[in-house]
């Protein structure tokens, strides 16, 4: 039950991370799909056919790998919130630094995984499944 719910919370944060730039997306669906698989497979199955969530959940299960425009989407996404600190904080050097050297060790994480193909295959359904 606890897994159930952790898979649905993970899911509203990554609805909302959708639309809000500095909350990330596919990381609460990563650890969604993660609970569901414990708690409810048919949960999970839906999840990974979805067109747009589960091209790239399978290809970080599967291989570990981030699409170009995953990767292209993380590092903007990161630079604009770098800039939007710095207006915030009025560009103070300490915590701007120590924000870059953050973003930064994630930026490189995510250029050095694999590139997975854009839009990836879906898997099929089967019988009996929702």
């Amino acid at each position: 039950m606890a897994f159930l719910a952790a898979g649905y919370a993970f899911v509203a944060l990554g609805v909302a991370g959708a639309f809000l730039p500095l909350l990330p997306t596919t990381v609460f669906w990563l650890l969604a799909v993660a609970c569901f698989v414990r708690s409810s497979p048919r949960v999970a199955r839906r999840v990974l056919r979805h067109r747009h969530i589960g091209p790239p959940v399978h290809a970080w299960f599967r291989h570990g790998a981030i699409s170009r425009y995953g990767k292209i989407a993380a590092c903007c996404g990161m630079t604009v919130g770098w800039l939007a600190t710095g207006f915030a904080l009025d560009w103070a050097i300490l915590p701007l630094a120590i924000t870059a050297a953050v973003l930064l060790t994630v930026a490189a994480f995510v250029l050095t995984r694999p590139t997975a193909p854009a839009g990836g295959p879906t898997p099929r359904r089967q019988d009996g499944d929702t």
